[in-house]
């Protein structure tokens, strides 16, 4: 409080910052904007901050040159912006309901165990602690240490980059547009030795977060978007590269001979996948192993939970592969005496 008070700070409540931002917004016009814009403009002290990658390197340009770059800009004729209007159909996941049937209910925890009519287990718990909001997971056996170590870092690659395309056939900006106001998340997730999917929605959106699960296990595309940012990414991480994570590598390599891990990256390796590569991957490794066990925990009813485990998650095609999963094999170097 005294921090506020000392930085003449007003706290105000989610209720009374809504009807202040509605009042600003019903006085302020384009002229107001428009003239404090550009009063901004002819201020003649301006500050240029720039964010470099280490190592710092000398700068290309100097305070002359910004200079009039600026004022060629200012001179330069302004059109009207105007922000292409961009459709989506908000997708609808249809099929024949499923059933489940209540196992096993622990008293300790207020857990239940239901068995869903494709076999699979679902786990759910009520849980106020986070109002509103809702967890999902759909996790199964695999993981990056029950594929070939070659696949190792292609496996690993494909998870974030179907990731960041979109959910199926729904690209990131189309997401973001049908749930912008009400954000989802859903994500692949994959370790040594389980992989599958996790969600976060509110209460009142699980239903949309379960239409995107099953959206995402129908196709695993890769835009070029994508990928090439994932290929500057790459780059600019091994110009990059401290002596710090150099150690690790070492170490990796000592500690783990012949193992694929975090630390043996090969820029060569990763700059090489190609869409139809991850894509294929993924589709072999990821959705072609859905024999999950669910897990809902949040703020939502066990009628709500039933009801719309048998419409999204009973109806899942239970895919199976026999995955072995491959332990990692620690190497001590021998200590030789003098």
């Amino acid at each position: 409080m005294v921090s506020i008070a000392a930085n003449h700070q007003i706290t105000l409540n989610t209720k009374d910052r809504y009807k202040l931002n509605r009042r600003f917004l019903n006085e302020i016009n384009i002229k107001d904007i428009n003239e404090t814009f550009n009063n901004m403009l002819v201020l003649k002290a301006k500050l240029l901050l720039v964010t470099q990658p280490l190592p710092e390197k000398p700068l290309p340009f100097d305070a002359t040159y910004i200079e009039q770059r600026w004022n060629q800009a200012m001179r330069a004729v302004q059109h009207p912006w105007q922000k292409e209007k961009h459709k989506v159909k908000r997708p609808h996941f249809s099929s024949e309901g499923g059933t489940l049937v209540l196992e096993k209910h622990w008293d300790k925890g207020n857990i239940d165990e239901y068995r869903l009519s494709n076999g699979a287990k679902l786990v759910y718990h009520y849980s106020d602690k986070t109002p509103n909001q809702v967890h999902f997971r759909a996790v199964t056996s695999g993981g990056l240490r029950s594929v070939p170590n070659q696949d190792y870092h292609l496996l690993r690659t494909s998870a974030i980059l179907v990731d960041d395309t979109g959910v199926g056939e729904l690209a990131t900006a189309d997401v973001d547009q049908l749930f912008g106001q009400n954000p989802l998340v859903l994500a692949t997730v994959i370790d040594d030795d389980k992989q599958g999917f996790t969600g976060v929605a509110k209460s009142q959106d699980l239903a949309n977060l379960l239409t995107l699960f099953r959206l995402k296990l129908q196709s695993a595309p890769i835009s070029d978007n994508a990928l090439q940012k994932y290929r500057r990414e790459t780059q600019d991480y091994f110009k990059q590269i401290d002596v710090e994570t150099k150690f690790m590598q070492a170490v990796s390599r000592l500690r783990q001979p012949n193992t694929a891990t975090a630390y043996t990256q090969n820029q060569a390796e990763l700059l090489g996948f190609t869409a139809a590569q991850l894509s294929q991957i993924y589709q072999q490794k990821i959705l072609d192993k859905t024999d999950f066990t669910y897990f809902i925990i949040g703020d939502i009813s066990r009628n709500d939970v039933e009801k719309l485990a048998k419409q999204y998650l009973a109806t899942v095609e239970v895919k199976t592969q026999s995955r072995v999963y491959q332990p990692i094999r620690i190497h001590t170097p021998k200590k030789h005496s003098p």
